[in-house]
């Protein structure tokens, strides 16, 4: 079992992590002409989401057995499995007024929104403005996967390898749904039906960055100044390939910063447990906060930096109200 000193890097880079979903969905940058500038940011915002899948999988293998396939380690992964969909199907009844108004606000006909929704909750993972709910989602595949597999007595080394194949498969419906096929119909009509099911294939990504937790809690770690180096180099790398192939160096990069995270050493503070909160919060609460500020104050699906700080600086605001009127243990069950 991990001491929870090191939990305080994870603590840390989560917050950061939290307030680079928001800028993803917020585009405090937009404005901003320069390619260059565009690229650097969002090179580094795409990081965010494979840390919080790493740090799902280190968090959970960390209390896992060396031997998956044991009765103690299957019970850890279904209790959290259950905590997985409780989150995912809580916070989609959360966000299912912005779900109706997205349906009235398309013009689309009801048994079209209905198809949407269902095809949203069980293959995409997000319906209007709850782009943030497919984390849940893809965590919940991999784990269900996994549990599947054990259940079969699949050893763990197989278990990792298909892991590993997923995600694979992910990335290439990524790359295929960015080529044109147009000159090939047969060829066109089978990627569009991937594509309706899988979406851009991001919802197999958790089955290789959840692996980087795996990898990292059974403490295959890297020394501290190669770690640097290279992930200096993969960022650069990243910058170049673009986001299409960039998953490959994702998985490489998100290793090094949970790496990173778990060796910092910082002072015992409740500072950090506030942080751990604050991030989850911020994650799950931040298209809410942004949706009911265009509505009111901009022209709808508004992007800049007003709403990226109205985004981050509320549900800050909201953790110190919870805090300090201790209602905060009644909503840590949603967190």
């Amino acid at each position: 079992m991990l001491e929870k000193k090191n939990y305080y890097g994870i603590d840390l880079l989560k917050f950061i992590m939290a307030v680079c979903v928001v800028a993803i969905h917020t585009q405090p940058l937009y404005s901003i002409q320069s390619i260059v500038v565009q690229r650097l940011f969002d090179t580094i915002t795409s990081l965010a989401v494979p840390y919080f899948f790493s740090v799902s999988g280190f968090l959970l293998f960390s209390k896992i057995d060396a031997n998956i396939l044991s009765r103690k380690s299957m019970e850890v992964c279904k209790k959290y499995l259950s905590r997985v969909l409780s989150l995912y199907v809580i916070w989609n009844i959360i966000y299912l007024p912005i779900t109706i108004f997205g349906f009235k606000e398309n013009n689309m006909s009801f048994a079209r929104y209905v198809l949407d929704c269902i095809r949203g909750f069980l293959f995409i993972g997000q319906q209007f403005y709850s782009w943030q709910l497919w984390y849940l989602l893809s965590v919940f595949f991999v784990i269900a996967s996994i549990c599947i597999m054990a259940e079969h007595k699949i050893k763990d080394k197989n278990i990792f390898k298909i892991m590993m194949v997923i995600f694979l498969m992910g990335g290439g419906i990524g790359v295929l749904t960015t080529v044109d096929f147009s000159e090939y119909r047969k060829i066109e009509m089978v990627i569009k039906c991937i594509k309706f099911i899988f979406g851009n294939g991001r919802i197999l990504s958790g089955f290789g960055y959840i692996a980087v937790g795996w990898i990292v809690a059974k403490k295959k770690i890297l020394s501290g100044r190669i770690s640097i180096i290279l992930g200096l180099i993969l960022l650069g790398a990243l910058y170049l390939a673009g986001d299409t192939w960039g998953f490959l160096l994702k998985f490489l990069i998100a290793e090094i910063l949970l790496s990173a995270s778990c060796k910092v050493t910082l002072p015992q503070h409740p500072i950090w447990e506030h942080m751990r909160y604050v991030s989850e919060i911020i994650y799950f609460t931040h298209m809410w906060v942004a949706f009911s500020y265009t509505l009111i104050f901009r022209e709808f699906r508004y992007y800049g930096a007003d709403i990226f700080f109205a985004s981050t600086l509320i549900p800050i605001i909201l953790y110190y109200i919870l805090y300090r009127s201790h209602m905060l243990s009644k909503v840590k069950t949603i967190l």
